[in-house]
């Protein structure tokens, strides 16, 4: 972060205590918002419940000039909504409201007041290099401050699992709670009246969840992650981009996500100069080598440790142990604007963010670690009737079924020029020769590599590997199985390539006739 782009968050916060100070005697706000970034909150919702067994000797926390009683016992209590929609609780109708955004954006506040002094504070704003997570927050801003003393952490857990730590406070500093949304974003509720507190918090409940419920949710069980997408984008995924993509049982995949997904021909999705001109966050998993994570970790801090291009920290994410790596804003810095490497135990994460975007660090915040289904006993099986025949496919993979055939394909990807297996029959003359069906379709614009016989599950099939040389395109070759069953031809074929090809090979070697 840039000199002049902290002075800047530094005014707004000195101009926002100034206006306090002017209308309350109690508490001035808490420090902590002095050197933070734009934050766009982004986690689901809940209601945390007060423990009245607070560790350590409390100061009293109560604005002389206020009666607690009048406000504690107010039986008519009204009902806050954030106007963006992120969060609500309950408050003493006594009480007025004043919601402000900060010149930059950088805070979110608003406060409820009586008599022109604030009694409730609640704001809102995001992690950064200094702060990556609660933990650090707590300690820089908290646990340094003899206003904020607490002789052990004390913690308290929203129903939905936040956890919000109870920090203290005094009469003039309010009494805190300061909590982490998720992976981007900080919450910090400050109290004059000790009264309030257990009534309010427990009402309080955050409404982000309704932003990001109708996003679909793109799932990958073969490498263990997930993550959320609103409509109007999509995952893209291709062979010819580095890292290179693998699939199911092999050893790394890679998906990018893109900032304005509607600026982009999907036809060029896959192609890497173009894609390079959009922002865009990707995610890359792959096996993980023994003490690969502690590797990195230890390069990247020998690497940035001076902290002149790039700031290095470890954090939390995702419930996992990561490494975030943030750019700090230098001229001539190319680096990218946040990358982060997670050690997912059997898999390694490691996500890149060109440039800063809010509504990619929305889609950020919700990508989740989950079981794998990795295995070949994970594979899923589709079954036609029409065919009469199963077949296995990853996880990853994805299976359309039609009177004619069955297509099996990765996802995510385009399917009208991906990769792809497919599976078909033909009605044919009853003495048809499966030798002389195969040799009239393999005359013209093509070149036959390999031929040769393959049982799968009993049955015989012809095994053709051919070289197309249309014209229409780059020559490409692709695998066929051929075979005869109930005076239909039976055909199997995909176009071989680096990446799928194995999988598409085990594919193949799974189909069974059900009669």
């Amino acid at each position: 972060m840039s000199s002049a782009y902290k002075d800047d968050i530094m005014l707004d916060m000195k101009n926002s205590h100034i206006r306090q100070a002017q209308c309350k005697q109690g508490f001035i706000a808490f420090p902590v918002l002095i050197a933070i970034v734009v934050a766009v909150l982004a986690v689901g919702g809940g209601a945390y419940v007060y423990m009245n067994n607070k560790g350590g000797n409390q100061p009293a926390v109560v604005n002389p000039g206020i009666n607690a009683t009048q406000t504690a016992q107010t039986a008519d209590w009204k009902t806050y909504i954030d106007p963006d929609n992120r969060f609500s609780l309950e408050y003493p109708s006594t009480l007025t409201i004043n919601s402000e955004r900060s010149a930059h954006n950088q805070v979110d506040t608003v406060s409820f007041q009586l008599s022109s002094s604030t009694i409730i504070q609640v704001s809102i704003f995001s992690t950064n290099s200094r702060w990556p997570d609660l933990k650090s927050l707590v300690n820089d801003q908290y646990l340094m401050s003899k206003d904020y003393s607490q002789p052990a952490p004390v913690f308290k857990i929203l129903i939905g699992g936040l956890k919000v730590q109870d920090v203290g406070g005094n009469s003039v500093t309010g009494h805190v709670f300061v909590g982490q949304l998720n992976q981007s974003q900080f919450i910090v509720f400050t109290f004059d009246d000790e009264n309030l507190i257990n009534k309010t918090l427990s009402s309080f409940k955050l409404l982000t969840n309704s932003q990001t419920a109708n996003w679909k949710t793109y799932t990958n069980y073969a490498f263990g992650f997930s993550v959320k997408l609103p409509s109007n984008n999509n995952v893209y995924t291709c062979e010819d981009i580095p890292p290179r993509a693998k699939l199911a049982n092999e050893k790394n995949y890679s998906v990018f996500i893109l900032e304005n997904p509607s600026d982009i021909d999907l036809i060029k999705s896959c192609d890497y100069s173009e894609t390079a001109k959009y922002n865009r966050l990707t995610i890359n998993a792959r096996r993980q080598h023994p003490d690969e994570y502690s590797g990195f970790v230890e390069n990247w801090k020998r690497v940035h440790g001076d902290g002149k291009y790039a700031i290095v920290k470890e954090i939390s994410f995702a419930q996992h142990d990561a490494l975030l790596k943030t750019k700090v804003e230098v001229p001539n810095n190319n680096n990218p604007y946040k990358e982060m490497i997670i050690n997912g135990g059997t898999y390694f994460y490691s996500i890149g963010l060109d440039k800063k975007s809010d509504s990619l660090e929305k889609i950020l915040s919700t990508f989740e670690i989950i079981a794998a289904k990795d295995k070949f006993s994970d594979w899923q099986t589709i079954k036609s009737d029409d065919l009469e025949i199963e077949i296995k496919y990853p996880y990853n993979y994805r299976a359309d079924i039609v009177a004619s055939g069955i297509t099996i394909y990765p996802v995510p990807q385009p399917i009208e020029f991906g990769p792809y297996l497919d599976v078909s029959k033909k009605l044919i003359p009853i003495d048809t020769d499966i030798n002389t069906y195969v040799n009239n379709l393999f005359q013209e614009n093509v070149s036959v590599k390999e031929r040769g016989y393959q049982s799968i599950n009993g049955v015989q099939w012809t095994k053709v590997k051919y070289l197309s040389m249309s014209g229409d395109g780059p020559d490409r070759t692709y695998v066929n199985y051929f075979a005869i069953r109930n005076e239909f031809m039976y055909r199997i074929v995909y176009g071989e390539s680096a990446i799928n090809n194995d999988n598409f090979e085990k594919i193949a070697g799974t189909i069974k006739f059900n009669r």
